[in-house]
């Protein structure tokens, strides 16, 4: 299942990038969110930063899903940053079934005529014979939802620091 999402915002794309990825942005996300969070690893690989963090689900998994992840989703967000630029890799592994589950994608904030659009693009794939594509399907709505209270937040952060 490949996915995108888009989000544009009247400001530069530097600024919006800034408060992004801002320790003050971070923790205010966190702390409205469904998940705990702990950074695993930070540092430098092949001369790009890269960030590994610990993401584990405060809710219980729809019944699709926790058949193959357990009552509790749990998994490992791997970030690449790209030098001198608004834009990372990242990759998923999760805490189970690591072999049959492919999730990476790309995150980018990029120029546009009225300001700047962040772009999160990425594919997930379940090999499980029968249920992969459930368990797609529940990843794809979870994501989705995660993203529509990701977009709002980042609507009134942004207009609240650089408005």
């Amino acid at each position: 299942m490949k996915f995108e999402n888009r989000q544009a915002f009247p400001f530069s794309r530097q600024a919006v990038w800034d408060q992004l990825f801002s320790e003050a942005y971070d923790q205010a996300l966190s702390a409205g969110s469904e998940m705990d969070k702990q950074v695993i690893e930070e540092g430098t690989r092949d001369g790009r930063r890269f960030r590994r963090t610990r993401l584990t689900s405060r809710k219980p998994v729809p019944a699709a899903m926790a058949a193959f992840t357990g009552p509790t989703l749990s998994y490992d967000l791997i970030e690449v940053y790209a030098n001198n630029d608004t834009r990372l890799d990242w990759k998923v592994i999760p805490s189970t079934a690591a072999d049959k589950v492919k999730a990476e994608g790309s995150y980018a904030v990029v120029d546009t005529a009225g300001g700047c659009e962040r772009v999160v693009k990425g594919e997930i794939v379940v090999s499980v014979p029968l249920i992969g594509g459930k368990i797609e399907k529940g990843i794809g709505e979870q994501l989705e939802a995660s993203y529509q209270r990701s977009s709002a937040f980042a609507a009134t952060w942004m207009k609240q620091k650089l408005g």
